[in-house]
């Protein structure tokens, strides 16, 4: 049988496909918010830099800390 496609909801409509860091101004999609953390169970790499158990923000010579959701903004298009 064939998947249905999952009917938006307004809570869809709603989420931020974007995300930008407020001391920098540089904008990321969802996926590269949701996982700039790196984990070990997934192993998966991300381009956010580590410093002291800080996030830095992924653009060259940035020194942003994006550890915190407190630390972003969510847009709306």
């Amino acid at each position: 049988p064939a998947k249905r496609a999952r009917t938006t909801t307004r809570k869809d409509r709603e989420e931020h496909h974007f995300w930008a860091v407020k001391a920098c101004g540089h904008v990321y999609c969802r996926s590269c918010y949701e996982n700039r953390r790196p984990t070990l169970k997934n192993g998966r790499t991300t381009n956010f830099g580590v410093a002291e158990k800080k996030l830095l923000c992924a653009v060259d010579e940035c020194t942003s800390d994006v550890t915190n959701k407190t630390a972003w903004v969510g847009i709306f298009l």
